[in-house]
């Protein structure tokens, strides 16, 4: 019995919480907006077109995270492209 508790502590210490995983997102999108700069890597300028609610709430959400909304922009296709990999595409 003592193992099997053990085991699973040892196998919850692998298992990153909400929290820790959205902080390492973030650290990764703001990483790659650096790394782009740093290493000139060719960045895109694109258009797009979004509803003007969503636009006003990641600007505001950029502000209240104290991030450029570039970074939020990069941060949220990070996360998507992540957990496309892992069958959640919606």
């Amino acid at each position: 019995m003592l193992s099997k508790q053990k085991s699973a502590r040892e196998d919850s210490k692998d298992v990153l919480t909400a929290r820790q995983h959205e902080r390492i997102v973030d650290l990764l999108a703001r990483e790659a907006s650096k790394e782009m700069a740093k290493n000139n890597e060719q960045i895109i300028r694109t258009t797009i077109r979004v509803p003007q609610r969503l636009w006003d709430l990641a600007r505001h959400t950029a502000i209240d995270e104290k991030m450029s909304l570039q970074d939020l922009v990069i941060k949220a296709l990070v996360k998507y492209v992540e957990n496309a990999g892992k069958g959640t595409r919606r």
